[in-house]
């Protein structure tokens, strides 16, 4: 059959190639093959059919009619072709009606065919708008707004064979997404087939134009392609049994959940393109609020749909169920990011394994419950010492492990504390048990190379040598330790019996005392090994010092405005506090190793912008513009700019994407709202005086592009809500404040040095020192939740579709909106991915692999929440719990074969799923055991 369709596509190339052409180019053979192809698909779809029950009988139906239709259609324009006397036009002529069988019948056998998921119509529903609204926004751009220009007879025919290619395109494109892994091939053969005859349909009318007809090689080989794919699913449907419902619904691939949004990436790119010099067309601007408002609502829909279930979904992948600690894969995802980071922040890293030496004969002597309240209660002494600012987790058994961050005496302390709050025993049922555990202590420095897993090697190797010396003690295995990270002897005699050991890096590692080492690392300064830090006392005073200054400034410009005006204020003390600021932040990219550069760039910016406040003070009278002062204010940009996105360059690597994004969002819709109003009240206001037009046309660009990044950093902010991000901000909104301020009043001539404008510039320098010294946090603070978390972007979507509406002004401004409506779409499709794939990750956990029903975990998460709800003060219901036990199918397992007895589970489940009410919980709890929890 293959080589049939192969043989197909040969004589359709070879007609245009050899130029075998009737009265329209190439048409001929192409309908006598297109026909033989159609006949054999059609007769393909027939013996389908009658091998089909049910759905799948009509589908093929369906299909065949359709097939059939298309067949007669074309033999009708093949004889126009040989005939051209016979009155033909260039377009069907009425007794051609038969090809509106193929749109309608595609339609329906799609639909029959299809399996989709009823679980959520409004995302179903949700998904076809933006499919069909985006093939539209592809198919106006391209084929209908250029096209209808032209006076021509026929429009309507034009727009119905392009509406009917975009319904069966959305149509197939939707069936593709919703299929499952393991799903049967036919209706992924079927609907990629008729995609693809969609596709080359849409090529062929923009190719010939409205009103016309002219075949091309590559459009017909589309349609021999789309026809083989329907033959090949026809004839696939014949040997296959479909899987019962309750083993079909398995995870879809990530193909699969990005599929409906390839159409809106298309369409955001093309519609984009078209729509910044035709943003008077109203369909477009229709289509396009309607594609960016199904795209906002659709995502809505599923992240509220799955909010419940994150939360959920946290606690159980990453929590250990017993003591509610992290367990070992959150562990080693947080050992992973820590170890990542370190190159970044050089910050040391620390390592506690700890093992419970007596464990085991607790177990044996009070049983496994009184194991697990153990547990349970060195897990609670463990949280309560360490606090929240270290990750603690359970890796298994007995053994826990700890991941600090900070110095290494900080690291050494946590260390000695863990093994101190078990000198006091631990009451399990009322009897005492003394805790002896066995503390391995690691270290990866600022310089060390250690990967993930020889940091585990290492505290694994010191835990077990704890555990040889008797345990309860703490022993370290540090290979890379300089001297001055080195533990004295004598310390560690005198504050515990703890004798640290340390490794030199070798292929046999012996452990010898820290003192004995000979050959240490020099030391090295405190600001690299702990990153940035407050600043000495001396950098302390300097910041207090220049905040005095700025409120003398500020308090002398508002109540005395007279003394404003004098030679101290208006020039002495207005350049200082600049030229001190500038000072600070450079003295700090000097001692600080951590953004070196980008502050370095701020600081030379501001440094020229103080140097332009002397010039200005020195040699220009009355305030004149131009002048010589403004090629040192101008510097100040380049360089200020340089050194935030410098600075937001390295943050955004260890933020999330959908914060990315956001920050993006925010700068796109915050760029687009200055754009457009530089061109409204701005652009008037320069425009006032002739002699600001320097001002008027350069310090406003600065200052708005200033302002979308001072906004691009709001999200960082709020996702780590660190201080110094805040004083940054801060201190950036401030100089964009400040020149758009004195751009209006210079226009309306009321501007005077030294009033209390003036004093907004060396307070928002203040501010910048301030956060250039702030003290950054290493910890990665907690995802999260609720519809906060998206106020952001959704506030700047609303932002630029105000301005993609009312900013018709500004070209500029209109195509920063649409940027940041395409940014906002893929924000939310990357949260709408990750929901899903946590959501489908839940489904998953919750459920048995064998019988598809609910699992142990899930029916202790129903019984948890009865148990929640009776303690709230709820109605109580009345519940009741029954349990299964299948007798000797160990036995059946043994003497027959596993398979055997996996297929006679599945047979069970099914059988006690038949005969369950809706509000019954039924679980298998174990191999041989199954559980209903029933309803009221």
């Amino acid at each position: 059959m293959l080589g049939s369709y192969a043989l197909a596509a040969a004589l359709v190339v070879t007609s245009s190639l050899a130029g075998w052409e009737g009265a329209y180019a190439t048409r001929p053979v192409d309908e006598i093959v297109l026909a033989l192809c159609l006949l054999f698909g059609a007769a393909c779809a027939g013996r389908a059919a009658c091998s089909a029950t049910g759905r799948h009988r009509f589908g093929w139906l369906a299909m065949l009619i359709a097939l059939v239709g298309w067949a007669v259609g074309e033999v009708i324009w093949a004889v126009y072709e040989a005939r051209p006397v016979l009155a033909h036009v260039t377009h069907p002529a009425k007794a051609e009606i038969v090809l509106l069988l193929w749109p309608f019948g595609a339609m329906a056998s799609l639909a029959l065919l299809s399996r989709v998921s009823r679980h959520s119509p409004r995302r179903l529903l949700l998904d076809g708008l933006i499919v069909a609204t985006s093939l539209f926004v592809v198919s106006w751009a391209l084929v209908l707004d250029k096209e209808l220009r032209v006076e021509s007879g026929p429009r309507l025919a034009t727009v119905a064979e392009v509406f009917n290619d975009v319904v069966l395109l959305t149509i197939a494109i939707l069936l593709l997404a919703r299929g499952v892994t393991g799903d049967i091939p036919s209706r992924n053969l079927l609907a990629g087939g008729v995609a693809t005859i969609s596709v080359a349909d849409i090529a062929t009318v923009f190719r010939s134009g409205v009103g016309t007809y002219q075949v091309s090689a590559v459009a017909d080989l589309g349609r021999v392609a789309g026809l083989a794919m329907i033959a090949l699913a026809a004839l696939a449907s014949l040997n296959e049994s479909p899987l019962p419902a309750s083993r079909g619904e398995q995870i879809r691939s990530r193909t699969r959940l990005w599929l409906p949004y390839l159409p809106l990436v298309i369409a955001s790119a093309v519609g984009l393109a078209h729509a910044v010099g035709l943003m008077a067309h109203g369909p477009l601007l229709f289509a396009l609020g309607i594609l960016v408002a199904a795209v906002l609502a659709r995502q809505f829909v599923v992240l509220m749909e799955n909010q419940s279930l994150l939360s959920e979904v946290a606690r159980e992948a990453f929590r250990d169920s017993l003591t509610g600690l992290a367990n070992r894969a959150y562990f080693l995802q947080r050992l992973e990011e820590a170890v990542a980071r370190r190159q970044l922040d050089a910050l040391p890293i620390g390592m506690l394994f700890l093992d419970l030496d007596n464990f085991k004969s607790v177990n044996d002597a009070l049983g496994h419950p009184a194991g697990d309240e153990l547990l349970v209660q060195v897990a609670a002494r463990l949280t309560a010492t360490l606090g929240d600012n270290c990750v603690t987790a359970r890796l298994g058994g007995d053994e826990f492990a700890v991941l600090l961050e900070g110095s290494v005496e900080d690291l050494r302390e946590a260390a000695h504390r863990v093994l101190e709050a078990f000198h006091t025993p631990i009451l399990v049922d009322g009897i005492p048990i003394p805790v002896r555990p066995s503390v391995g202590f690691t270290v990866a420095t600022s310089d060390s190379e250690c990967s993930v897993e020889q940091l585990l090697r290492h505290a694994d190797l010191a835990m077990y040598t704890a555990k040889r010396e008797g345990g309860q003690c703490v022993r370290s295995f540090v290979p890379d330790l300089p001297l001055a990270y080195s533990f004295s002897v004598d310390q560690l005699t005198a504050s515990s019996p703890v004798v640290d050991a340390v490794v030199e890096a070798s292929t046999a590692p012996k452990l010898r005392r820290a003192a004995d080492l000979t050959a240490p690392k020099p030391a090295q300064p405190q600001d690299g090994r702990d990153g940035v830090r407050w600043p000495p006392t001396a950098i302390r005073i300097a910041l207090a010092a220049l905040a005095i200054g700025v409120l003398a400034f500020t308090a002398a410009s508002a109540l005395f405005p007279d003394a404003s005006h004098s030679v101290f204020f208006a020039k002495s003390l207005y350049s200082a506090l600049n030229l001190v600021a500038a000072g600070l932040i450079a003295l700090r990219a000097y001692r600080l190793r951590a953004d070196r550069v980008a502050w370095s760039m701020i600081a030379t910016g501001m440094a020229l912008s103080a140097l332009g406040d002397v010039v200005y003070a020195l040699w220009v009278p009355n305030a004149h513009s131009p002048s010589v002062a403004d090629p040192e204010y101008l510097a100040f940009y380049p360089f200020v700019f340089a050194g935030i996105l410098l600075l937001m360059r390295s943050h955004l690597k260890r933020v999330p994407m959908p914060i990315r994004l956001d920050s993006l969002v925010c700068a796109l819709a915050i760029a687009a709202l200055a754009a457009a109003l530089r061109a409204g009240p701005m652009h008037a206001a320069a425009a006032k005086t002739p002699a600001t037009v320097l001002v008027g046309l350069v310090y406003p660009w600065g200052d708005l592009v200033l302002l979308a990044l001072a906004v691009g950093m709001l999200p960082v902010l709020g996702w780590r809500s660190e201080f110094r991000w805040g004083l940054l901000v801060a201190g950036l909104v401030g100089f964009a404040v400040a020149d758009t301020a004195y751009l209006f009043e210079t226009s309306a001539g009321s501007y005077r040095v030294g009033t209390t404008l003036d004093a907004l510039w060396p307070a928002s320098s203040l501010l910048v020192a301030m956060a250039s010294w702030a003290r950054s946090s290493s910890a990665i603070p907690a995802a999260r939740r609720g519809l906060g978390s998206y106020a952001v972007p959704v506030t700047c979507t609303v932002v630029a579709l105000g301005v993609a509406i009312l900013g018709h002004n500004s070209r500029l401004a209109s195509t920063l909106a649409a940027l940041s409506l395409v940014a906002v779409a893929a924000r939310f499709s990357v949260s709408f991915r990750d929901v899903s794939m946590l959501a489908e990750s839940h489904k998953q956990a919750m459920t048995d692999e064998l019988t598809t029903l609910p699992n142990r975990r899930s029916l202790a998460t129903a019984l948890t929440a009865l148990s929640a709800s009776a303690s709230s003060g709820r109605a109580s219901s009345r519940r009741a719990l029954l349990l299964l036990h299948l007798h000797k199918l160990r036995e059946i397992n043994d003497s027959v074969g596993r398979h055997f007895g996996d297929e006679l589970l599945w047979r069970v489940a099914n059988r006690l799923a038949r005969n369950v009410r809706r509000d019954d919980l039924l679980a298998r709890v174990s191999d041989e055991e199954f559980a209903i929890l029933l309803g009221d």
